[in-house]
């Protein structure tokens, strides 16, 4: 150890790995060789001598010279005071800087900060969530200020605005089989949080979903009046400008008005309205998109008509049926460009040889609307381009003395009719151009001139400025039969 002290380049690699060993076993000699080392280079920066100042480093030196032996003791002792305290400094553990408790109350407060921001993150960026499934008329997604139409059997993802323009229809359906249908005029965001937990906003509009259960949270459906939160059920929500209307099929819904605290748990066949001062529940009616309705018949005592004016249905006065009923129907009619009939009847049980008329609009021998019997065939005409050639629907055969439930819906480029729960008849090709439907009564059981009769029985009867498709005749045919059970 003293040789490499007197010159430590001096040493052989050999003596070198004999000292480093030496030094392993005795920690304390290792100690004892970094303080003489620490002493050495101080005392070699004060001795050194520097070129640049020669003149002043000898003048130096015989200042000390005249101090005296002792005097350059005292200093050596000095500096060797000064080497202990900084070996004591660098062996004793560092204390903590000041800097370094900031640095960690920072860091407490940036790491759950990050997480938050990571959560915020995942929940807000875009993943493709549904595929279209069905798809008609115009409807396009919106991504920020991008407009994209879209297609059958196209993704679409978190983040996206889907807008249909009136008369359009359009369903998406999730990965576990949860179906969101979108009906006429409507605007509808898609999201879902962090834990893939599914959130639809329907700004305006109708929807009916089915939703599969959430085993990943509840699927939230807002409005700008209310949030429905369901786990699994089927509902239908109707937003109007001043309240959403919520129609539970089956299961539970917890409906909730926006920014208040009462919660309505809603159960199959049940119903609740939301208003932004007030939540409530609703009378349970027929048919389901009542709101849609022009006019409804459900007993003779029952006749009401949608005033264009007002929006409201109001009952007709017997001198006003007929005429009046049918001008305000073509009128609602013509404006959205959509119609549909729902009518539930029983035929007699005897075949008459003779067509006869369950329901007309419009004038006579060119009428807008038509419905026929004709022995057991049930068949519709409808307004064609030419106004001296009718369109004929053949619906098919019907069992006489029974009741049925049929859905006829058109609008342009498309027919659609349901007789009982099953589709008979979907054509794309079909033009009736309601545009050009003419004004004139509404007559149950005859034509416009009163006649061919028709016997038998009409239960119920609703007509809709709305094309009206299968899952929607299925609701209303289920809740007639919910409030007219046998």
């Amino acid at each position: 150890m003293h040789r490499f002290l007197e010159d430590p380049a001096g040493l052989a690699e050999a003596d070198l790995e004999q000292l480093i060993a030496h030094l392993r076993t005795e920690p304390a000699k290792a100690v004892e060789l970094r303080e003489q080392l620490i002493v050495d280079d101080l005392l070699g920066q004060k001795f050194a001598v520097d070129r640049k100042n020669f003149i002043i480093m000898v003048q130096q030196r015989l200042t000390d010279f005249e101090r005296g032996e002792e005097e350059v003791y005292n200093q050596v002792a000095d500096l060797r005071a000064i080497a202990e305290a900084e070996i004591e400094t660098k062996v004793r553990p560092p204390g903590i800087s000041p800097w370094f408790k900031f640095a960690g109350g920072i860091s407490l407060i940036a790491v759950p900060l990050l997480c938050f921001l990571v959560w915020r993150y995942q929940e807000s960026a875009p993943r493709a969530v549904a595929n279209i499934e069905e798809l008609s008329g115009q409807v396009v997604r919106m991504k920020g200020t991008n407009e994209e139409t879209l297609r059958l059997g196209q993704a679409i993802s978190t983040g996206e605005t889907i807008v249909a323009a009136p008369g359009s229809t359009v369903v998406w359906k999730y990965k576990d089989g949860t179906t969101v249908r979108i009906l006429g005029d409507s605007q509808s965001d898609l999201s879902a949080d962090a834990n893939q937990a599914k959130h639809v906003r329907l700004e305006r509009g109708e929807l009916v979903a089915s939703v599969a259960k959430q085993p990943k949270g509840p699927m939230v459906f807002s409005t700008p009046h209310a949030t429905a939160t369901v786990r699994g059920t089927e509902f239908r929500l109707i937003v109007a400008e001043t309240n959403t209307q919520l129609d539970v099929s089956e299961g539970k819904v917890d409906f909730q008005r926006s920014g208040g605290s009462q919660v309505l748990q809603l159960t199959a066949n049940e119903s609740g309205i939301a208003t932004a001062a007030n939540i409530q529940p609703r009378e349970v009616q027929w048919p389901v998109n009542r709101a849609s309705a022009v006019f409804l018949y459900e007993g003779t005592d029952k006749r009401f008509a949608r005033n264009p004016e007002t929006g409201n249905l109001q009952v007709t006065l017997p001198e006003d049926q007929s005429e009046e009923e049918g001008k305000d129907t073509v009128s609602l009619v013509k404006k959205s460009g959509e119609f549909a009939c729902d009518i539930l009847f029983t035929p007699e049980k005897t075949v008459s040889p003779q067509p006869a008329v369950l329901c007309s609009l419009g004038p006579l021998e060119n009428e807008d609307f038509l419905l026929l019997q004709k022995g057991k065939d049930l068949i519709v005409h409808l307004r064609g381009a030419s106004s001296s050639t009718p369109i004929v629907v053949e619906l098919g055969e019907i069992t006489l003395g029974s009741p049925h439930y049929l859905t006829l819906a058109c609008k342009e480029g498309a027919v659609s009719a349901v007789v009982d729960g099953v589709k008979v008849i979907v054509n794309s090709e079909v033009h009736s151009p309601i545009a050009s439907w003419e004004q004139g009564p509404l007559v149950l059981k005859a034509d416009a001139g009163g006649m061919r009769p028709w016997q038998g029985e009409i239960a119920a009867l609703a007509i809709f400025d709305q094309f009206v498709d299968k899952a929607l005749s299925d609701a209303n045919r289920k809740r007639y039969q919910q409030l007219h059970p046998k």
